[in-house]
């Protein structure tokens, strides 16, 4: 009878099942290594320590401005009060500083630059293929849809 044998109720079963941890000799990844018979069958529970330190995930720094809480009608009016709206340059280039200026006074005013830092690559999915990728998001964009 090979490793793999039929019963007639069960189907397919493995016979000599063996798994292995396997270790450098001068590596101490592993440790306290049991092998233990709960006695409930014939494989056997195989316990160890596992030295491995999980890398830190790498920070991710990013700018931004919460433009959701600008109230238009204060941006309007904050506006209406610069340089560019009262009293606009001639030229092409002036004026145009002019309008980058004032917008960006009153942003800085109405919605501050915040700074927030993110663990890059949280939630990974490097060990699903690209089409698993692609049907999940399928898969929640149809969910979104249906709601």
């Amino acid at each position: 009878m090979g490793p793999m044998s039929r019963t007639p109720r069960s189907g397919p079963i493995l016979l000599l099942l063996l798994d292995l941890l396997m270790d450098g000799d001068d590596s101490d990844i592993i440790s306290n290594v049991n092998v233990v018979n709960p006695g409930l069958s014939d494989h056997s529970l195989v316990t160890s320590d596992i030295n491995v330190r999980r890398p830190k995930p790498e920070l991710q720094q990013f700018s931004f401005r919460d433009i959701r809480t600008v109230d238009l009608a204060d941006f309007t009016t904050r506006l209406q009060m610069t340089d560019a709206y009262k009293n606009p340059a001639d030229d092409v280039d002036s004026f145009y500083s002019q309008i980058e200026s004032s917008v960006f006074a009153v942003l800085d005013a109405l919605a501050p630059w915040k700074t927030r830092r993110k663990q890059r690559g949280k939630r990974s999915s490097r060990w699903l293929s690209d089409a698993a990728v692609a049907a999940k998001r399928t898969q929640r964009r149809l969910e979104a849809d249906w709601r």
